[in-house]
């Protein structure tokens, strides 16, 4: 690399603050971050979308039952991408995160009519 060991440490430190600010920014506002990544994800913006999903779904200060819609968001980019494995751990995410004490029976329905249909497709 033409870059020596110090750029690269600069490099890891501004991507570490970055996710710091990001991580900020998504425990202020975990409904416009859902709300952010299915908007990226509906318009075809993969990057944005997941950026917007993984803030949310690794912040565990949000509600469950939006963490656990961020983790089916990061499922439908993983089958976009053509990755059926990463779906499906997703989507098991999502069903770990989201109990009936935590989410509303349609929503954990919507998890588990995911999980049939990955299984469908292997």
């Amino acid at each position: 690399s033409p870059y020596g060991c110090r750029s690269r440490h600069g490099a890891a430190v501004k991507v570490a603050m970055r996710l710091l600010l990001l991580i900020a920014a998504a425990r202020a506002q975990p409904e416009k971050l859902l709300e952010r990544g299915t908007s990226h994800y509906n318009a075809g913006d993969s990057t944005k979308a997941q950026q917007a999903f993984v803030q949310l779904s690794t912040d565990q200060t949000a509600p469950p039952h939006l963490r656990a819609q961020a983790y089916q968001g990061l499922a439908a980019l993983a089958q976009r991408r053509g990755d059926p494995v990463e779906a499906a751990a997703q989507v098991e995410q999502a069903v770990a995160t989201c109990d009936d004490m935590s989410c509303d029976a349609s929503l954990r329905a919507t998890f588990y009519e995911a999980r049939g249909v990955l299984k469908r497709g292997e």
